[in-house]
């Protein structure tokens, strides 16, 4: 679709997860940090990264992790994120969320599963196995959102 030119290019910040927000002691958000990671690529990365961040009811260093996908947040972020931009958004990029956000998990998977095979140079690590731990706890996350979204009528294809 993106190569098609149906995804619009936006500016995104590309690592929209919560500790890359500044809040103050009331809890309300003062800024976005971490602009390093900003690029112009489709805005569904960003929704991704933040379902991939905000749904996770554990820490992503828990391996053992078992149901850590929150459906409730799932809902709330994804109300939140089109109550802002649903008039900017096109309906590609409308119908492709639930996709965006799956796809968002597996990357993070992936990366934390292919830089504990090449050594854990990417990530740092507090034991050999953290990355490992990492991809498992994306590998749960995905599968609780598969299921949520099955169970809510999405239909797709295999992530």
């Amino acid at each position: 679709m993106e190569k098609n030119n149906q995804i619009p290019k936006r500016i995104i910040h590309a690592d929209v997860k919560i500790s890359n927000i500044l809040f103050d002691q009331n809890r309300n958000p003062l800024a976005v940090i971490d602009l390093d990671t900003m690029m112009i690529s489709t805005i569904l990365y960003d929704f991704g990264t933040m379902i991939q961040s905000y749904t996770n009811t554990t820490h992503e260093d828990d391996g053992t992790a078992q149901n850590n996908f929150n459906p409730e947040m799932y809902k709330v972020v994804k109300e939140g994120f089109l109550f802002h931009l649903k008039e900017k958004l096109t309906p590609e990029e409308y119908e492709n969320l639930d996709y965006a956000a799956q796809v968002a998990i597996y990357i993070q998977e992936l990366r934390f599963l292919t830089d504990y095979l090449n050594g854990s140079t990417y990530y740092s690590i507090m034991h050999p196995e953290h990355n490992l731990d990492r991809t498992k706890n994306q590998l749960e996350l995905l599968k609780g959102l598969r299921e949520y979204l099955e169970a809510n009528g999405f239909q797709s294809g295999k992530v």
